[in-house]
């Protein structure tokens, strides 16, 4: 669980990169780490799985403290998985990590003509450019 812990902050990290358009990770090495972490979630399940059914195989005797204890365990583990595997944010996409990101609309930087840069009037300018924007967005 530590582990994963540990793996998860990296792979925040590699998200939030990726999703800035930075060059230091790629889009397959985000989705290889989440899949690593699926893994290790799914490994953590099974050891759980496998220590309530200690000593069932072999029809031996358990208390009912240590079958409690056990199913605590088990009711412990499934809910961090499970709280684990639902705070895992997406990798995101190859072509569009903005919006996998959920930054969702990024308006278009090109330049409008209707606008000269030479123009005294700035919040006319920026009038221009939100009205732009906006039926971009529709």
């Amino acid at each position: 669980m530590v582990q994963c812990e540990s793996l998860n902050s990296e792979y925040a990290t590699m998200v939030s990169s990726v999703g800035r358009g930075d060059n230091l990770y790629s889009t397959e090495q985000v989705a290889t780490l989440r899949n690593d972490l699926i893994k290790h979630t799914e490994k953590i399940d099974l050891l759980s799985k496998r220590i309530v059914l200690l000593g069932v195989e072999n029809n031996e005797t358990v208390s009912d403290s240590e079958n409690r204890l056990r199913s605590r365990l088990r009711v412990s583990t499934i809910n961090w998985v499970r709280d684990f595997l639902v705070g895992l944010s997406a990798a995101p996409e190859k072509e569009k990590p903005r919006e996998a990101l959920g930054d969702g609309w990024t308006p278009s930087l090109e330049y409008n003509a209707e606008i000269s840069e030479s123009e005294e009037d700035v919040i006319g300018i920026q009038i221009g450019r939100m009205r732009k924007w906006i039926a971009e967005a529709k």
